[in-house]
């Protein structure tokens, strides 16, 4: 039996979040944040997914990184340790980084693979680039910026690693195989998609699986089949993931509560220009159970609960397993 444990707590690192917060505090009152975070989440409440909401302002641009750049960091890694297990060659050096916000992916891949040397981040909105330049320089490193829609970025060279970033959801449907396609051209080694984890956003990830699987396209993660998806079609369920993150008390401020921590709902998938050989069994949902355990996975079988004994060999392994963990039988 093999098994892949991806970790369900991720922290921003200390010396990043530290020194990005005082940054923020000294340019802005805590009011002024307050109010940002506010109407940056109304807007996107009122608007909805699938629209291209905007910053509108420096302020709701430091205002959003407070509030999610822990959280969409965290999701971030928890994808690339998937790469890292399934993949364990891949040291990319070149990463394209796709509607780079203020650049938490790129810092993820630097954070994460420390064979990263060179990023191009591409990002329309001109004050979250803005953010991203005069706040996070030191730990994006050796990076270029473009802007303009990112329907229409152009690279020079294939990337090693393309990431796409809760950004796909902002994309007409009709525009998503042909942006789909442009960005598997502009990848040399792995494609990584995260989307929100509702239903909206597994659906987007769905439409972009389906995609990879008529052209043959290496599905390295999370599938652990390229059949029909058990849970298309279901109403009550889609595919998802989460992960926590510890809220600081600025976070906490702008996000009006008051958790000590946060858990990140994503959809994601990771397409691989190497093929792989897929895990047989992705956990979808927490398992439960002390003397008989069910866990709940996605398998070449569909969507099942196994039944995990004492006697099983499973059980003991299934107490460290959590949801989002692929395992072999």
């Amino acid at each position: 039996m093999t098994l892949t444990t991806i970790f369900m707590n991720v922290e921003l690192p200390p010396t990043i979040r530290t020194v990005l917060e005082s940054q923020i505090l000294e340019k802005y009152p805590l009011s002024a944040l307050t109010q940002a975070a506010g109407e940056v989440s109304s807007r996107y409440r009122r608007e909805g997914q699938g629209h291209n909401f905007q910053i509108t302002s420096e302020v709701e641009a430091l205002s959003y990184l407070a509030a999610r750049m822990p959280a969409t960091f965290a999701a971030n890694t928890m994808v690339m340790s998937a790469i890292a297990k399934l993949y364990p060659a891949f040291a990319p050096t070149s990463v394209l980084d796709i509607g780079a916000g203020p650049g938490t992916s790129t810092i993820a891949a630097r954070q994460y693979f420390d064979s990263v040397e060179t990023a191009q981040l591409v990002e329309p909105n001109y004050h979250l680039k803005k953010a991203g330049v005069d706040y996070l320089s030191a730990p994006l490193g050796n990076v270029t910026w473009t802007a303009g829609k990112l329907e229409e970025f152009k690279t020079q060279n294939a990337h090693d690693l393309v990431i796409v970033s809760y950004v796909l959801n902002e994309i007409e449907p009709k525009k998503l195989g042909s942006l789909v396609e442009k960005l598997w051209a502009a990848c040399s080694g792995v494609l990584m998609i995260l989307e929100p984890g509702t239903p909206q956003g597994a659906g987007v990830i769905q439409a972009v699986r389906d995609l990879a699987i008529t052209q043959n396209i290496n599905i390295l993660a999370p599938c652990p089949h390229s059949g029909e998806c058990p849970l298309a079609g279901i109403e009550t369920r889609w595919c998802h993931f989460s992960v926590r993150t510890s809220r600081s008390k600025l976070h906490k401020v702008l996000k009006g509560g008051d958790a000590g921590f946060e858990d990140e709902k994503f959809s994601y998938i990771v397409l691989s220009r190497e093929a792989t050989t897929p895990q047989k069994y992705r956990i979808i949902g927490h398992p439960s159970g002390t003397k008989l355990r069910e866990v709940q996975v996605c398998s070449p079988n569909g969507a099942e609960t196994l039944q995990v004994s004492k006697s099983h060999p499973l059980h003991k392994l299934s107490k460290k397993l959590e949801w989002g963990d692929g395992f072999d039988l």
